[in-house]
């Protein structure tokens, strides 16, 4: 006998945890329960004698792990990565916030450490811009390798492409970052600041995923510290964009768009 039955939650629920039935009770207990049920169904049947009904038993060779595949559970799991982007992303948000209004000066005066009227509070948030694309790229890569039908060659490529795409710019910017020494040799003062501050630099590309953001960011000179501070003109920071559109742009926002 070869059958395809439909069954409610509660009989799936019983099938799929015969597996972790360690004392036989679960196994057992379905298997009368089936073999009472199928010689009721028999019975029915005027071509079936009694002695045949009595000779009829159900017996479960092997379970599958995909019993419920049909039910899915309707506990909702709590997406604690994207939880985290976002509030990540808000704080972000909010320091940018608060350096415009430092800007402004706003803030009472004894809490202004120094006062500064031209800070780049967009170099913050373009900062907390770069965090959410690096991550929110990274948890897609993740998402495709973990489905179950990965072995479709447009899901494969897919899956490749974003991976790729991925690890290739966040090659690139820790590069671009290595040699930010080479690349602004004229500037006496930047270079004295990354001397000592290299750590700083290198923390912020390895958490981002993009060197541009990260001299942006430690040239803002928000709330007037001096860590924000790195001795890079506006116009040397200009002249670096080409970080930013070729590790970027080129080698990761424009493949994303084609694989995603």
């Amino acid at each position: 006998l070869d059958a395809d039955i439909l069954c409610i939650e509660v009989v799936c629920e019983d099938i799929a945890n015969i597996n972790n039935d360690d004392d036989g009770q679960q196994l057992a207990l379905f298997q009368n329960m089936t073999t009472l049920r199928l010689r009721r169904y028999f019975e029915q049947s005027a071509s079936v004698n009694a002695a045949m009904h009595e000779q009829l038993t159900f017996s479960v060779v092997s379970s599958g792990s995909q019993a419920l595949s049909r039910y899915p559970s309707s506990v909702q799991q709590i997406d604690y990565q994207n939880i985290a982007l976002v509030a990540a992303a808000s704080l972000v948000s909010l320091i940018a916030f608060a350096a415009l209004l430092y800007n402004h000066g706003a803030f009472p005066k004894k809490c202004m450490k120094k006062r500064v009227d031209d800070a780049s509070w967009i170099a913050v948030f373009s900062f907390g811009l770069q965090i959410w694309d690096f991550f929110s790229d990274l948890n897609l890569a993740l998402f495709i390798w973990a489905q179950s039908d990965v072995s479709n060659i447009a899901i494969l490529i897919a899956g490749v492409g974003t991976t790729a795409f991925t690890v290739i710019p966040y090659i690139a910017n820790l590069l671009y970052a290595s040699r930010i020494k080479q690349t602004i040799r004229s500037n006496e003062a930047a270079k004295a600041y990354f001397h000592t501050k290299a750590h700083v630099f290198t923390v912020l590309v390895v958490l981002s995923g993009g060197c541009y953001p990260a001299l942006a960011l430690l040239s803002s000179r928000i709330f007037g510290i001096e860590i924000f501070n790195c001795g890079l003109t506006r116009y040397e920071l200009k002249q670096l964009t080409r970080i930013k559109v070729f590790g970027t742009i080129v080698l990761e926002n424009l493949p994303q768009l084609v694989f995603q």
